[in-house]
């Protein structure tokens, strides 16, 4: 069985991956600040390594520019993420 960096409790394998911001925005809405990928479905998808200083700046950038945030997630890799993870590492 291969062991991935770090394995063993699942905190510590959650915290080896990105956490996850996603929201959507109105199509005027300006370039939110973050490196977000725009999905095929309109929302945005951000990974971050410092989930409170970029949410700090998404939420300054909004109030800013007065642009609402919809469906507005934000958390920690879940469990699941790191399981598909090692199967890509894996293939």
């Amino acid at each position: 069985m291969r062991t991935a960096p770090g394995a063993g409790k699942v905190a510590e394998l959650t915290r080896a991956l990105p956490s996850l911001i996603r929201f959507s925005v109105s199509d005027t809405a300006p370039r939110p600040p973050l490196s977000a990928a725009r999905r095929p479905d309109g929302t945005f998808m951000a990974q971050t390594l410092d989930l409170q200083g970029d949410m700090y700046a998404l939420l300054g950038w909004a109030r800013e520019h007065a642009v609402e945030l919809r469906g507005l997630e934000a958390g920690p890799t879940r469990l699941d993420d790191v399981f598909r993870a090692l199967d890509t590492a894996d293939a």
